[in-house]
């Protein structure tokens, strides 16, 4: 717990975005260092606020989207992506 209460409104408006974030990534058909740099946006936001939300359990896949971006991996980062996307659903499946 990060000690701050945030409404439950937020964090679900939190996940909702993350969420949709994951899935333009894991939908787009953009050029490979499009994705890439999407994907390291991402790991790289998730991995900075997701303590603030109280998922610091995001954290670790966010980690680890973002290195696999930095190395162009995109096998990784699809990887990480789906794994990020199954933690993320499953902490709005308790929490709406």
């Amino acid at each position: 717990m990060t000690g701050i209460a945030i409404p439950l409104e937020s964090r679900v408006r939190y996940l909702k975005r993350r969420q949709a974030e994951i899935n333009d990534l894991m939908d787009s058909e953009a050029a490979p260092e499009v994705l890439l740099e999407k994907a390291q946006k991402i790991g790289h936001q998730v991995k900075g606020n997701a303590f603030t939300f109280d998922f610091a359990d995001l954290t670790d896949n966010a980690k680890s989207l973002e290195a696999a971006a930095l190395k162009k991996d995109i096998i990784e980062v699809l990887t990480f992506a789906r794994a990020l996307m199954a933690q993320v659903e499953a902490h709005l499946s308790t929490l709406v």
